[in-house]
């Protein structure tokens, strides 16, 4: 079981929210055929930054991080049983308006076939301070060349 993605998701680890802000959760069950979960317990490792109903809808109290978890009442293991999502609470989102790619060799043109290479970023306004609300996703324009994950890793695949 997972926490569903919402379009306030900054990564797939994190949602951001601002202040007096409402957001209904969802849980995605892998395999989905035939499971279901009717009792589950969300709950809300600080109340005062992030509170969540019994349904999972959160409720954004006060600047700050708030780790949310929701535990079925039959449980799968320490990982599947707990999953959780970090939640943080702005004042405002600060979007990005730059990206820098880091890691990326000189020049940047090529990658040997079944090598990898890790890529960053850094995301930053205009004015050149960092980015509070992040949302973006690797991807390659040719991945019959090169292919790159969702943490940035780039294997060569063939040439082009």
């Amino acid at each position: 079981m997972t926490v569903a993605e919402t379009p306030y998701n900054a990564d797939a680890e994190t949602i951001c929210l601002l202040t007096n802000q409402d957001l209904q959760l969802n849980t995605i069950v892998s395999p989905a055929e035939g499971v279901t979960f009717p009792d589950i317990t969300w709950t809300s490792s600080d109340e005062s930054v992030v509170k969540v109903s019994e349904t999972g809808k959160l409720s954004a109290v006060k600047v700050g991080t708030s780790i949310v978890r929701v535990t079925p009442a039959i449980g799968f293991g320490p990982a599947a049983a707990t999953p959780s999502i970090t939640v943080r609470v702005l004042n405002q989102y600060v979007y990005m308006n730059n990206v820098s790619i880091t890691g990326a060799p000189e020049p940047t043109d090529s990658i040997d076939v079944g090598t990898t290479l890790e890529l960053g970023a850094a995301f930053t306004t205009e004015s050149g301070e960092p980015a509070t609300f992040i949302r973006y996703k690797w991807t390659s324009s040719n991945p019959q060349v090169a292919a790159i994950d969702e943490n940035g890793v780039v294997t060569g695949i063939g040439q082009g």
